[in-house]
């Protein structure tokens, strides 16, 4: 009898987690669009819409796990995705995140999925302009990423020494383009400030937007536009429609509430473009950088 009673209380124990589970589960939204098509108004709509947000720019502890499982396989070495850090989160954007959705969509197969769209030339030449305007290349930031999140410095560490494990190389990411050979050598081992690389900018895409000699080059803006596009086909051919929203911030609150079930804010759809804010007043960016990471708080496993 009492044995019985044990387990039951088992059971229900049990029953009761799994259902917090699903909770978390049908709340999840996960955007899958291509980085710099509006993420960072997408970010500002969800926190209007009380979804706690995880945006991969400013979490880079989450982040990176997420790198490894994705991109740092390259010698066959592979492990199971890290879905346990989405967990206590309702939703995530930004750069790997758009790419989990297979990850996603198995784990959590109630996950409503959100496709930023924007033209494939302007999304190109949109990054270009952020590269070439803001000064972004080998040797100069927007800022210093370190100042505002610390565990960047961890996260890029963790990166350059399961790269160093691997016996990983440029080579293996970063083919030669003719006539015109990459920095460094093919055979070169990743230096502190690479293993970020393949990890950010669609350099998983082929594209090269922090070299600005490659960038302008034909062949390389068509590679680049063909990863855009390839990765928009699979996007819709993979998620059930029903579950997938096609959305352009253009269109506003009507069809973002619509699909996930929430009341139309009373305010404006915000627009929004942080790094404009950085490089015009590194003032208002520290408090921005801030808000981002006050708003946005990982909810505590007991409280789910």
């Amino acid at each position: 009898m009492f044995a019985a009673q044990s387990l039951l209380r088992s059971t229900v124990r049990q029953l009761l987690l799994q259902a917090a589970f699903c909770h978390v589960c049908l709340a999840f939204v996960l955007d899958v669009g291509a980085p710099r098509s509006g993420i960072q108004s997408t970010y500002e709509a969800f926190k209007i819409l009380k979804l706690n947000t995880l945006w991969s720019g400013f979490f880079t502890d989450l982040r990176w796990p997420w790198c490894e499982y994705l991109f740092g396989n390259a010698s066959g070495v592979s492990g199971p995705p890290p879905i346990g850090n989405l967990t206590g989160w309702e939703a995530a954007l930004d750069e790997p995140f758009h790419l989990i959705y297979d990850e996603v969509l198995k784990a959590k197969p109630d996950t409503k999925f959100v496709y930023t769209t924007s033209h494939p030339d302007d999304w190109y030449n949109q990054y270009l302009e952020f590269f070439e305007s803001y000064g972004i290349n080998d040797n100069v930031t927007i800022y210093d990423r370190r100042k505002y999140y610390p565990g960047h410095d961890h996260g890029i560490n963790r990166q350059t020494a399961l790269r160093g494990r691997l016996h990983q190389t440029r080579s293996h990411f970063f083919p030669k383009l003719p006539g015109h050979p990459l920095k460094g050598t093919p055979g070169a081992r990743w230096d502190l400030d690479e293993p970020r690389f393949m990890c950010e900018a669609a350099h998983y895409w082929g594209c090269r937007f922090s070299d600005r000699e490659l960038a302008h080059k034909p062949e390389v803006r068509q590679r680049c536009i063909n990863g855009y596009l390839n990765h928009e086909k699979r996007v819709i051919r993979t998620i059930p429609k029903e579950q997938l929203l096609i959305f352009n911030i253009s269109d506003g609150w009507a069809p973002l509430c619509d699909f996930l079930g929430k009341p139309v804010p009373d305010v404006p759809f915000p627009h929004v473009d942080r790094f404009k804010v950085v490089h015009n007043d590194s003032s208002d960016a520290e408090s921005s950088v801030a808000l981002v990471q006050q708003e946005a708080v990982r909810i505590r496993r007991r409280e789910l």
